[in-house]
């Protein structure tokens, strides 16, 4: 999901604790906001700390302005054949050429397992937008646009696409990891591995807690803050796992991310407006619950289990604008690529790009 999904969806899935929505409206508290902060922090924390700090042991940096694509496939080739020689895995930053304030040029890696082979293409400069120069290509002498090298190991590509894509910002970290049938190439080894985990949002919750009795507060009222800065931070990691990519769940006591459901993806807008939607009518819903007197009152109103759940507006505020949606995402959503791939690029363009 999208960062503002993440924000709302938290805050909603906050309300919902007995009493938050009390405290929010009557005593001015930020506690709804401080479960909304939660929501995003698991990204922040990935994308603004966890990625500077990850042990890389190789830099593919191209030459500039120009790059030598037969030089790269070679090194490239070469990691392979050393990690699965060595058995111990290798981290590697793929870089990208920046032309100008505005402008990258366009390169490419392709990862063949099948034939063991590397090839490297440099393509045309292009903008932050996407905009391509065709004519830039011409700069580019041919021996140096396409070049290949083969390897010797057995690669395990778990991705559709077997093309990596160096175009805007910074290119990505990539892992070579020696497995027992080959070596596993794995994207953005720090993303979701520390941060995505219940763990985590465990230990922050209870610091969050002392702070509160540290300021004075009830035992209860902290817990209270703490509870929902744990429902905030968890509600992060159960609304990406329905993605590709998955988290890992409970680092530090497990080491590798567990795949996604792959239903949605976090690039999917109707999905992003699905989760949006359904997080502002909860939210609505229990402003206009807890004022009294009710401001709105609607009808098929029960008491379930202690609390007021109106089936009018489940159907009519939640079921029915979801029921569009998913149409219009049947219509319109036609994505191309790896969606894997196209996550994790486009997760990184929005928190480098602030």
């Amino acid at each position: 999901m999208r960062g503002v999904t993440h924000y709302f969806i938290a805050a909603a899935l906050v309300s919902l604790i007995p009493s938050v929505m009390y405290m929010a409206v009557y005593e001015k508290s930020f506690i709804i906001v401080l479960g909304a902060i939660a929501g995003i922090l698991p990204d922040f924390l990935d994308f603004k700390i966890i990625k500077f700090f990850w042990p890389i042991d190789d830099e593919i940096i191209p030459d500039w302005p120009i790059p030598d694509s037969e030089k790269i496939a070679k090194e490239i080739a070469a990691i392979i054949d050393n990690v699965w020689e060595n058995k111990k895995p290798y981290t590697i930053q793929i870089h990208t050429i920046k032309t100008g304030p505005n402008t990258w040029r366009r390169w490419y890696i392709h990862l063949d397992p099948d034939n063991k082979k590397v090839k490297v293409g440099i393509g045309p400069i292009q903008t932050f937008g996407g905009r391509p120069f065709e004519a830039t290509m011409e700069e580019i002498p041919k021996e140096k646009r396409v070049a290949e090298a083969s390897f010797n190991a057995p690669l395990i590509y778990n991705y559709k696409d077997r093309t990596i894509k160096m175009k805007i910002l910074s290119g990505p970290t990539v892992s070579f990891v020696p497995k027992e049938n080959g070596v596993e190439v794995v994207f953005l080894p720090w993303h979701r591995y520390i941060s995505h985990s219940f763990v985590v949002g465990g230990i922050f919750s209870i610091f969050v807690m002392l702070i509160m009795l540290a300021l004075g507060s009830t035992f209860y009222r902290a817990y209270i803050y703490g509870l929902a800065f744990f429902v905030g931070y968890s509600s992060h990691i159960l609304t990406d796992q329905p993605g590709h990519m998955g988290s890992n769940l409970f680092w530090p006591f497990t080491k590798k991310r567990i795949e996604g459901l792959k239903i949605t993806e976090s690039a999917d807008p109707f999905a992003n407006l699905g989760t949006f939607w359904t997080a502002i009518a909860i939210l609505l819903w229990q402003m206009n619950s807890v004022i009294e007197p009710q401001p709105i009152t609607f009808p098929w109103t029960y008491n379930i289990l202690g609390a007021q759940i109106s089936l009018f507006y489940i159907l009519v505020f939640i079921s029915i604008p979801w029921l569009i949606i998913i149409v219009l995402r049947q219509i319109l959503w036609k994505p191309t690529g790896d969606p894997y791939l196209r996550d994790l690029f486009l997760e990184e363009v929005a928190e480098l790009a602030g």
